[in-house]
């Protein structure tokens, strides 16, 4: 035991601040501290120690307790994302794409045949045949999950700012991102599709209000069709995300809340038949979303659903993004849409009042000799 304070250390693994910590009686009103917190040991015992926490920016210590020492400087080593096969093979975010990158069925299960295609593919490559997709794997696949904030420097209509160098990242931990936003299409090739390579899931494309929308990098080129089709880019997928809330929030038509069935109708405009939407919502939202169901606009947890629904049913499997990184996005957008309405608002303000100014300065004109 120490009888005064040894240094300053930090605390990992889940730490929690005990009141009372002994090996003689239980932990008491544990207290849990964030990954990384400071402590000033006091007291080191065989399995715990008492501390005070660190106080940001104050030179003396703050709140007084007990943590485990297996948590003293003890900081997990960063694990890279590994995909492999699952039992039951449920789907998961990233299987589909593998699968259609592998051109095998892309049911996003990621079972026995995913596995043995996997294997194929690292032998092809002259890599160990374990099955998984890990960083060497997934990287020969073309996948860019593990290159979280390389620069990229991109010239012209990529960058559309003064920024030229660019750190495309997932705001989530392990999520999917897209690091060549400027990659020409390739219809073989899946990463290249536009709602993939630009991080923009709902493939926007350019509008007037994307240079004040958070994570807008620039734009692709045009595509040659009609429409132009110049894409939006987005730092991260998860501000793609919310690029596609805050359009669905200026166009359709009812702000508040719409059945699927009217959803629908709204994004197929009169084009492709109704039902294979009707019945790709229905399997991408795990049977929450049919066509009777009233789906709220202000409801994050609804536009989750809604949004992993569309994007899947247009990429034809499970979009690659997990359901961490979709909330992520909606609530970014909603926030965005928020802060559109608070400033509207101030502009109808400011407008009224000028109005109001100038009618009152004409009406006193009248009051007034001449």
């Amino acid at each position: 035991m120490l009888a005064q304070a040894e240094s300053v250390f930090r605390v990992y693994g889940a730490p929690h601040l005990y009141t009372q910590m002994s090996s003689s009686s239980p932990p008491a009103l544990a207290e849990p501290i964030a990954d990384g917190t400071q402590v000033n040991i006091l007291q080191r015992h065989d399995s715990w120690c008492e501390v005070t926490l660190v106080a940001p920016g104050r030179p003396e210590n703050g709140q007084r307790g007990f943590v485990r020492t297996i948590y003293i400087n003890e900081e997990p080593a960063a694990r890279e994302p590994v995909f492999e096969e699952k039992n039951p093979p449920g789907p998961h975010h990233m299987t589909g794409l593998i699968q259609s990158i592998l051109h095998i069925t892309a049911d996003s299960k990621f079972g026995t045949s995913t596995t043995t295609a996997v294997r194929r593919f690292q032998q092809s490559k002259g890599l160990p045949q374990t099955g998984k997709v890990d960083r060497a794997t997934g990287e020969a696949l073309g996948l860019t999950n593990w290159m979280n904030g390389k620069d990229r420097v991109l010239a012209a209509p990529f960058s559309e700012t003064s920024q030229t160098a660019w750190h495309f990242k997932s705001l989530t931990k392990d999520g999917f991102f897209s690091h060549w936003p400027d990659a020409p299409r390739v219809l073989s090739n899946p990463l290249t599709a536009r709602a993939l390579r630009t991080n923009n899931p709902g493939a926007i494309n350019r509008a007037s209000w994307r240079k004040s929308f958070p994570g807008f990098v620039g734009n692709t080129h045009s595509d040659g069709s009609d429409d132009d089709n110049v894409t939006m880019v987005f730092s991260s997928p998860e501000y793609g995300v919310a690029a596609w809330r805050f359009w669905f929030w200026r166009n359709v038509p009812n702000k508040i809340s719409a059945t699927v069935a009217q959803i629908v109708e709204f994004y197929r405009g009169g084009g492709p038949p109704a039902e294979p939407y009707l019945r790709d919502y229905y399997k991408y939202s795990n049977g929450l979303l049919d066509r009777n169901t009233v789906v709220q606009f202000n409801d994050n947890e609804q536009m989750f659903l809604l949004a992993r629904s569309v994007f899947s049913h247009e990429a034809s499997y499970w979009f690659p993004l997990s359901d961490e990184q979709f909330r992520t996005g909606i609530r970014i957008g909603m926030e965005h849409i928020e802060r559109e309405k608070n400033e509207s608002m101030r502009e109808r303000i400011t407008r009224n009042a000028y109005e109001f100014g100038v009618s009152a300065a004409d009406a006193m004109a009248d009051f007034l000799p001449r």
